[in-house]
């Protein structure tokens, strides 16, 4: 009656597993594919519809709660919350902050949410090329938004030493330098003509009328959620037609980093080599 028993639990514990190792595996292609299709929405226009973030966002609390079942009978259960506080915590918390000062839309939160429900746990570590023998790993949100975030920045670098000697000419002289510098990091020259027919650009260069004559000014961000692109567009039509401005005369416009892309690049990268890096770094630190 106990080799019955201890053979029964042997058995549901063994299901469990290769339960849980496939629906690891449908995870991480499934995030792959929907990654895939908001790279290519971010890429061409620089907007993911809601729609399809709402959608993928449902998939991945099924999926969530299919694994939270998983774990809820295991040893591990309690592990598994630890982990998943850290997660909501140090992931989701951090991009919540920074969509209220309003440096990224709803839609990166979404999809950062996502990432933390899908990837809550240590287990996406298992298929590590290296690193798989660390006695201790941080929660997966964790490299995914270091690894995103550095792949985004190396992009601005590069994208900067570029701007910055293609287009010296038309950084404003009356801008102080470390201004200027700024400027080619979050935009880039585009003529008001070209800007017009557009979408979404958000100008950095700003008109308004003083006493009769335009003044311009410049500034640095935008918000995401606040602003409209054919808003501003709609705003320089109206100078065009009045004569303060004209159409071939260059502006400078962001377009912002899309961010779709380095996060398909980091789910990759942390299938492969996981928190190895942060780890190894730590451990020189």
């Amino acid at each position: 009656m106990f080799l019955t028993a201890s053979y029964f639990q042997y058995f549901q514990r063994f299901n469990t597993m290769l339960l849980s190792e496939a629906l690891l595996y449908f995870r991480i292609i499934y995030t792959v594919v929907f990654l895939t299709v908001f790279t290519i929405y971010d890429v061409k226009y620089r907007d993911v519809p809601d729609k399809l973030v709402y959608a993928t966002l449902t998939v991945s609390i099924v999926l969530f709660l299919t694994l939270f079942a998983l774990y809820f009978d295991s040893v591990e259960f309690i592990l598994f919350l630890i982990y998943l506080v850290f997660s909501l915590v140090a992931g989701l918390g951090v991009f919540l902050l920074i969509f209220k000062l309003g440096y990224i839309g709803k839609a990166d939160v979404f999809i950062i949410a996502e990432l933390t429900l899908l990837f809550p746990y240590r287990d996406i570590y298992s298929l590590n090329i290296i690193g798989r023998g660390e006695a201790v790993h941080l929660p997966p949100v964790i490299p995914i938004i270091l690894y995103s975030n550095i792949l985004s920045l190396m992009f601005i670098i590069f994208k900067s030493t570029v701007f910055a000697i293609k287009y010296r000419k038309f950084l404003p002289r009356e801008l102080p330098i470390h201004k200027r510098l700024l400027l080619v990091v979050f935009g880039r020259p585009m003529s008001i003509a070209e800007y017009l027919k557009s979408k979404h650009y958000y100008p950095l260069t700003l008109f308004r009328i003083v006493e009769g004559r335009v003044v311009k000014t410049y500034r640095l961000t935008f918000h995401v959620e606040a602003e409209d692109h054919w808003v501003h567009q709609n705003e320089l039509k109206k100078l065009i037609d009045n004569g303060f401005v004209n159409p071939n005369d260059y502006i400078w416009v962001t377009y912002g980093v899309p961010y779709m892309l380095p996060l398909l690049i980091t789910i990759i990268l942390v299938v492969l080599v996981g928190d190895y890096p942060l780890l190894y770094l730590f451990k020189l630190i």
